[in-house]
């Protein structure tokens, strides 16, 4: 009886692991994010394109606003936390419009990090960086 339970319950141990293995990947990042900094909040939109980067990586459309709507292309770069020779899911905005960021997906908190170099509002460079912390709020 013990092996017949054994045996029945060994495909559901591996989908599982298979399943946790996975992970999210950055054609998962497509959808709409949500963060919260100095009392403001900040929503991204992110969209596939057909854009082509090279291997590993996949081109999405970010929409967003701040003093005005802004749209960028947003670079990611798969990677895989822990496994020796590769990093975590990188993601770059492109520079076109300023300050644009870095940023990373962290897995295991669900969580969409970037940081983003500002400029003030004659154009010049500050020399810090602002952090957000972005959760997905819908597909």
């Amino acid at each position: 009886m013990k092996l017949i339970i054994f045996l029945f319950s060994l495909p559901v141990v591996f989908t599982s692991i298979t399943h946790a293995a996975e992970g999210e990947t950055c054609k998962d990042l497509a959808g709409k994010w949500s963060a919260v900094a100095n009392a403001h909040k900040y929503t991204l939109y992110i969209s596939p394109t057909q854009d082509d980067c090279g291997t590993h990586c996949v081109v999405h459309k970010v929409s967003y606003t701040l003093n005005s709507p802004q749209q960028n292309k947003l670079f990611c770069y798969e990677g895989q936390e822990g496994v020796v020779g590769q990093g975590p899911m990188v993601i770059a905005f492109e520079g076109s419009y300023g300050g644009h960021s870095i940023g990373t997906y962290n897995r295991q908190l669900k969580l969409l990090w970037t940081g983003v170099v500002p400029k003030n509002s004659d154009g010049k460079w500050l020399a810090h960086m602002d952090s957000y912390w972005f959760k997905k709020v819908s597909e």
